[in-house]
């Protein structure tokens, strides 16, 4: 699972801002809060998951497909890569947590959020 977790830091809030669309929206009912939190606090997980190696000096590099490089895409997490990750995620579930609560247009403000 850890050869995948560059793939998945972005994947996870894509699918979570998909979900956000799914869910039911009542008061009492909190999906797309629910999921967006999930969304984004599995994607700080696997973030999490590369520090050992990151902290090392290794750069993980992922390749899309299976196609090499010159003609395919090549994901590649390095420590400036990590440290604007880990920037954007924790400011991305901050804003999260503060703007719990807001019925008003939820599921279409988590799934643009997201």
């Amino acid at each position: 699972m850890i050869g995948h977790a560059a793939i998945l830091i972005i994947v996870l809030p894509l699918l979570a801002a998909f979900l956000t669309h799914l869910t039911k929206y009542t008061p009492l009912r909190r999906g797309a809060e629910l999921v967006a939190v999930t969304g984004l606090g599995s994607s700080l997980f696997f973030l999490l998951m590369l520090v050992p190696q990151i902290f090392s000096g290794e750069v993980i590099k992922y390749d899309l497909g299976g196609w090499p490089p010159p003609v395919g895409i090549s994901l590649q997490v390095d420590g400036l890569s990590f440290f604007f990750a880990s920037l954007v995620l924790g400011i991305g579930l901050l804003i999260v947590v503060y703007s719990l609560g807001t019925y008003l247009y939820a599921r279409r403000y988590y799934s643009l959020l997201l």
